[in-house]
């Protein structure tokens, strides 16, 4: 083989070479380009979840009043503060109820989580100095109730969380002894249970009382609120 067909063909190999080192270059720097492009969409895409997770979070933390939770039974009334009225609910009533009650489907174990948050939450006011007597609202801003009174703040969350609840006026308690004394009944399929916050009782046994409706209930409350308990 002559010295010029040697030299040529190093040169095609030299040629072919470069130019595969080359088209290599080329694909490696594409490769990295649409790399970083992906990394740069992925990082996009990433801080958009983040954002839309947080917003999702910013929906659920707003108290929101859930009216397919109320039972047929009763009416929602939105009314100015010239109303009167032991029930009434406002968005921290809402909020507890919702992180309290949410996820439960049992009534007899949403009925007693109720209970539960007043006993932990609402003392009993012994040192009451006036005779206005509270709503549900107050009651809870104050964290203090007397019987009546927490009475109607467990009414407002049993109802608001769906259940059927009523105010009870006890004569008789379950010691026997002649009383002028408030609590609450719920009722678990059907069945009337009292329930009393003051005494921190559930399902307790009073010997003689009243299941009162609304509007008997509302009257006693305007009455005991102008201080003529």
């Amino acid at each position: 083989m002559d010295l010029w067909k040697i030299t040529n063909r190093n040169v095609i190999r030299k040629t072919q070479r470069k130019n595969s080192d080359n088209l290599l270059s080329k694909i490696k720097r594409k490769n990295s380009e649409n790399n970083l492009k992906y990394i740069r969409n992925d990082n996009q895409n990433t801080c958009l979840i983040e954002k839309i997770k947080k917003e999702y979070k910013k929906v659920l933390s707003v108290p929101y009043f859930n009216l397919h939770n109320i039972s047929e039974g009763y009416n929602v009334l939105l009314a100015d503060k010239s109303i009167e009225n032991p029930f009434i609910i406002n968005s921290e009533l809402v909020k507890i109820i919702k992180d309290y009650t949410a996820n439960i489907k049992n009534d007899e174990e949403k009925a007693k989580k109720i209970f539960n948050w007043i006993h932990q939450n609402i003392e009993y006011d012994n040192l009451r100095n006036d005779n206005k007597y509270q709503n549900s609202k107050e009651t809870l801003e104050h964290r203090l109730g007397i019987c009546g009174e927490m009475a109607f703040l467990y009414i407002t969350m049993a109802r608001a969380a769906g259940l059927k609840s009523k105010y009870v006026s006890v004569k008789v308690d379950c010691d026997n002894k002649k009383v002028n004394h408030g609590c609450a009944v719920v009722y678990l399929q059907n069945n009337p249970i009292l329930v009393d916050p003051a005494y921190n009782k559930f399902d307790i046994h009073h010997r003689k009382y009243n299941i009162l409706n609304d509007n008997e209930i509302t009257e006693n409350f305007i009455y005991w609120r102008n201080g003529k308990s």
